[in-house]
């Protein structure tokens, strides 16, 4: 195994440890979005393509969409964040004009819908303000993570959307609500820095980050 693991960080490099790795496999990264794993089973190793996988979403999908976001909220409120998102929030016309501009994304599991997200290069407008800091850098395009949720079903589902995302654009920026701690700690351990806070459409505060 160190002799494959050596020659595979020669070809591509080794993957930084964002996903959760089972104490009997390695994991080594063959493609930026499909992580495989070698695993350990009577000293022979066998190659695994992972079944999750990213596609932009369709209208046929707001069902699941709905049904992410009402769990999502329910989790925010039990961690004590019952306002980040309200009640309702996003609603079916959000979800549809996300996927009319093409910003709109799936994880798929098994051909099940198990996460979204949304993911925009260019300016928001929401970042052209800033308070308490600065961004990292101010000049170069970037991308935008937004509306990140899941149905808890999977895990690992953050680092998966961040390696993703980050294919497309290396600059990453991202905020959330100060009580959204699951979120911070997610954010933080994928070595985001604080630049500052930011202010949302309806004025409501929320703590900005940027990874370049």
């Amino acid at each position: 195994l160190s002799t494959l693991l050596a020659h595979v960080h020669r070809v591509r490099g080794l993957v930084s440890p964002r996903y959760p790795i089972p104490p009997h496999q390695h994991r080594i990264r063959l493609h930026p979005t499909r992580p495989y794993w070698c695993t350990r089973r009577n000293n022979h190793h066998n190659f695994a393509k992972s079944i999750m996988t990213i596609r932009p979403t369709t209208y046929a999908d707001i069902d699941a969409l709905l049904a992410i976001f009402a769990y999502a909220r329910t989790q925010m409120v039990a961690d004590g964040n019952p306002t980040q998102w309200g009640d309702g929030y996003p609603s079916r016309e959000q979800l549809e004009h996300d996927i009319q501009r093409g910003v709109s994304y799936v994880v798929e599991k098994n051909g099940q819908v198990c996460a979204t997200f949304v993911f925009i290069i260019g300016e928001d407008p929401t970042y052209a303000y800033i308070e308490d800091g600065q961004w990292l850098d101010d000049t170069l395009l970037y991308g935008t993570i937004h509306r990140i949720a899941s149905n808890g079903q999977e895990r690992g589902i953050f680092p998966f959307v961040l390696n993703w995302c980050s294919a497309q654009c290396g600059n990453i920026r991202i905020d959330t609500h100060e009580d959204n701690k699951r979120m911070i700690h997610l954010i933080e351990q994928a070595q985001f820095k604080r630049c500052g806070v930011i202010y949302t459409r309806n004025n409501t505060a929320r703590i900005a980050y940027q990874r370049v």
